[in-house]
């Protein structure tokens, strides 16, 4: 038996994640939640998953989570100004689609989508180099959004995320990224682990 994300909403308001009362089914609810984007390192230039708060209107969760991740992140510098730091939305060229979500009695939460890499690959070409770069992008997007379901769902998540406009992989180094697989990624997954190796926190300096 499944349900809708209602219930995950009222899950996460027993939580206290949420910072107002539930509406009646099918309403949105004004909420904090959690969400987690990639950002450069200041120093070693080291990609670290960095925990963000969105102010969301639920709706299912994982979708206001999906949409944020290519939302600029902006910090203070000193001397006045406001910077993007958030990896995804500084290299921008890709979109996001919801297809489906599921919501298990065991509490298990599902969620499939679709990344459009197209505009991005096109940008970056046809080099090694330009398609190295539009695969680490698609993989920092899928590293990101399994952490952000992790952050509401702690061990209970699934996520099936089908790639659109991916370039050949051929020549190319790292563990080749599936334009879809046949199971959903959950925090078990051994690729989400070989991705989060090659890209993540790689000289042991984020925080």
């Amino acid at each position: 038996m499944t349900r809708t994300f209602s219930s995950l909403t009222a899950a996460l308001l027993a939580g206290a994640l949420l910072t107002h009362a539930a509406r009646p089914a099918g309403a949105t609810v004004d909420a904090f939640i959690p969400y987690v984007v990639p950002q450069h390192h200041l120093q070693t230039d080291d990609v670290c998953l960095a925990p963000q708060t969105m102010w969301a209107e639920l709706g299912i969760p994982p979708a206001s989570q999906a949409e944020a991740l290519l939302a600029p992140v902006y910090v203070y510098r000193q001397g006045g100004e406001h910077v993007d730091v958030n990896a995804l939305s500084l290299t921008g060229g890709m979109t996001q689609t919801y297809v489906a979500d599921r919501y298990d009695d065991d509490g298990v939460v599902t969620y499939e989508m679709i990344l459009d890499v197209t505009a991005l690959a096109a940008r970056n070409g046809g080099s090694v180099s330009g398609r190295q770069a539009t695969v680490e992008a698609a993989k920092l997007y899928l590293l990101s959004m399994a952490a952000s379901l992790e952050a509401i769902a702690p061990g209970a998540w699934r996520l099936s995320l089908r790639f659109t406009g991916l370039p050949s992989q051929t020549s190319l180094p790292g563990t080749r990224l599936p334009a879809r697989t046949s199971w959903p990624y959950s925090g078990g997954s051994s690729l989400l682990a070989a991705f989060r190796r090659e890209l993540i926190d790689v000289s042991g300096s984020c925080p």
